[in-house]
């Protein structure tokens, strides 16, 4: 199932981009306002993939540090991998607003 998961979205969020930027460069006929929604929509997919495997190496290392114990080295990670996935979720949050931006204004 998780093959079929990442499956699904991995050619979801293609086909947003592509959609998307098809008709930013008037390959696709639709509103200019629509085409940037479906590339945000693409950002946020991105973003719950990125959120996904900061969680799996995140609890990767925790598995490590619950085998071996914790060293410098693995406390340095779990920071790095903290900081990462809280950029992520910053970035899915900017793709939100934008969607929620166009989604009132509807620009040209």
């Amino acid at each position: 199932l998780a093959l079929l998961d990442r499956l699904i979205r991995y050619g979801l969020l293609g086909v947003l981009i592509i959609v998307g930027i098809g008709t930013m460069i008037g390959a696709i006929n639709l509103q200019g306002w629509l085409a940037w929604k479906l590339v945000l929509f693409g950002g946020v997919i991105a973003c719950g993939v990125g959120i996904r495997v900061s969680l799996i190496e995140f609890f990767r290392v925790w598995r490590e540090i619950e085998t071996s114990g914790s060293d410098a080295a693995r406390e340095k990670s779990i920071r790095w991998i903290y900081t990462w996935g809280t950029g992520i979720l910053m970035l899915l949050w900017v793709f939100i607003a934008g969607i929620a931006a166009i989604s009132v204004i509807k620009p040209a």
